[in-house]
């Protein structure tokens, strides 16, 4: 479990002296940006103080917000609704894949609670899209080609790339934000589900009555309702989240890094 000690809540404010109101607001064009290492606590005079955005800005982000919540909505509709290949052998696993996915959209919303934009930024949130491109391809792999030892090998390969890339992930979050105990829970269903995956795939391979294939990979396509049932939910709850979250952050990093007058 990862803890943030109470000495690492360091709010640092950039801001040009002479424009704080007594509201503790920030108002004109000279305002430089602010930067929370964490979370600052609540009553603090950093967590008081906002920044007037520009209304295009203002306007933008919040279409953004409900694009990104239409896409959630219907992700998680899409996976109650896509079948799967046999309606009458639904079982735990389809419900625990959902449950994956849902995790994975909630550990977005997370970040966003914790300012990712303003604290880990394009670092962090590089390595969630970099997470999502392996174990998307993992999937894709499983659904093209038939079950094999081979296939079983290259997603164990996968998956470990996908948890040490998650070790560094948290090595880069956790001295500059906060990570609530609620996050911390959602990374174990992140970390230990596609190692059950894993062994889910492997475990009739063990079996006396699994027949080998001669070729190591034998293309074997799923059912399209499988491949909906799998692509559809996590592209609108895991990809598009995590599109999203990245143009925050590169937004975020394009206003810090440009001068003072065109923030």
């Amino acid at each position: 479990m990862v803890t943030s000690p109470s000495n690492r809540v360091v709010a640092a404010t950039i801001v040009r002296a002479g424009h704080e109101t007594r509201s503790g607001s920030v108002t004109g064009a000279s305002t430089s940006a602010l930067i929370f290492l964490t979370p600052p606590p609540r009553g603090s005079a950093a967590h008081d103080v906002k920044v007037n955005v520009p209304n295009p800005i203002r306007k933008a982000t919040l279409l953004m917000d409900s694009i990104v919540s239409i896409g959630t909505a219907c992700g998680a509709l899409a996976a109650v609704l896509a079948p799967p290949a046999d309606p009458a052998r639904v079982t735990v696993w389809h419900a625990l894949y959902l449950v994956w996915l849902v995790a994975g959209a909630s550990d977005f919303l997370l970040h966003r609670r914790s300012h990712i934009e303003a604290t880990s930024g394009l670092r962090e949130s590089s390595l969630h899209l970099l997470q999502i491109v392996l174990l998307g391809t993992a999937t894709v792999l499983w659904l093209l080609f038939a079950d094999t030892p081979a296939l079983w090998f290259v997603l164990l390969a996968m998956t470990c790339l996908h948890a040490l890339t998650g070790y560094w992930d948290t090595r880069i979050a956790y001295p500059t934000r906060d990570i609530i105990p609620l996050e911390q829970h959602v990374h174990s269903i992140l970390d230990l589900a596609p190692w059950i995956a894993l062994g889910a795939i492997g475990f009739p391979l063990l079996s006396p009555h699994h027949v080998p294939t001669a070729a190591a990979f034998t293309v074997s396509p799923a059912p399209l309702a499988t491949w909906t049932f799998a692509l559809v939910p996590g592209l609108l709850l895991s990809v598009v989240p995590g599109v999203y979250e990245y143009h925050r952050c590169r937004r975020w990093a394009a206003r810090a890094q440009a001068p003072e007058g065109r923030r």
